[in-house]
């Protein structure tokens, strides 16, 4: 009758109970292996094999303080086992937080697991309706409200002003809404001074400078959003709650 391998393994246990110990290391190293192969051969595995072999050290140190004889190195050996236990379950839980959740952020950032915040999924998401916007913009030609003797020739503007008003360096529209937050991101002001830059009969906007003041404008804000056919439809409106308006705006 051959001999199977399982039948030595168990001769060896019965021979050398230290085998036994052995076989907990090749347990260790198999979950290694399945880390590995869940999360790559990234900083995130090598730690967390690293600290699974640590404590399995740990755990057979203190189960020979548990089982030792002497009432203190027994409540001594308790404590520690129970605080290797909870550093253990936290750490695998903030771990497993991390990948799913991307918290706790430090500990998400120190294992390399990048996440898109949903800021930055509404910043993506802003940016689609703004290359909309700018799109459509270059589509229609606002009709002139100065007139300016452009001959091609770049002008700046500064500041900037329809009607005697300064313009608003914040856009009112449903490409940037403002719940969101989004009415005064870079490419709403690019939009506003685009425009403003053909109302006044020039092609487009190649600077711009807006400054916030901590007083109010009297300001032209502008509206900017879609008809139903799917064209361009803007207008200047008057705003007396102006807070950042644009200093300078250079056009050609």
């Amino acid at each position: 009758m051959p001999i199977t391998p399982l039948q030595v393994l168990n001769s060896a246990r019965s021979a050398v109970p230290a085998v036994n110990y052995a076989l907990g290391v090749a347990g260790i190293a198999a979950a290694g292996s399945i880390i590995i192969l869940v999360s790559g051969n990234t900083k995130a595995s090598i730690i967390v094999i690293s600290l699974v072999f640590v404590g399995m050290l740990l755990l057979f140190a203190f189960s020979r303080l548990v089982s030792a004889g002497g009432r203190s190195t027994f409540v001594a050996g308790t404590v520690l086992l129970w605080a290797v236990l909870i550093f253990f379950i936290t750490f695998l839980t903030f771990t497993a937080t991390s990948f799913a959740f991307a918290w706790p952020k430090p500990w998400a950032q120190f294992l390399g697991i990048a996440f898109e915040s949903s800021q930055d999924s509404k910043s993506i998401v802003h940016q689609g309706f703004a290359n909309e916007a700018l799109a459509m913009a270059e589509r229609f030609s606002p009709p002139i409200l100065s007139q300016l003797a452009t001959s091609g020739r770049p002008k700046s503007f500064s500041p900037p002003k329809l009607k005697d008003r300064t313009i608003d360096g914040c856009i009112a529209s449903p490409f940037f809404p403002e719940e969101e937050k989004a009415q005064c991101l870079n490419s709403a002001q690019e939009l506003i001074a685009s425009t403003f830059c053909r109302s006044n009969g020039f092609s487009k906007s190649t600077a711009y400078v807006v400054q916030t003041y901590g007083v109010i404008h009297p300001s032209f804000k502008l509206s900017f959003s879609k008809n139903s056919d799917g064209s361009a439809k803007y207008d200047w409106l008057r705003s007396d709650a102006s807070g950042s308006i644009f200093d300078t705006i250079s056009c050609i």
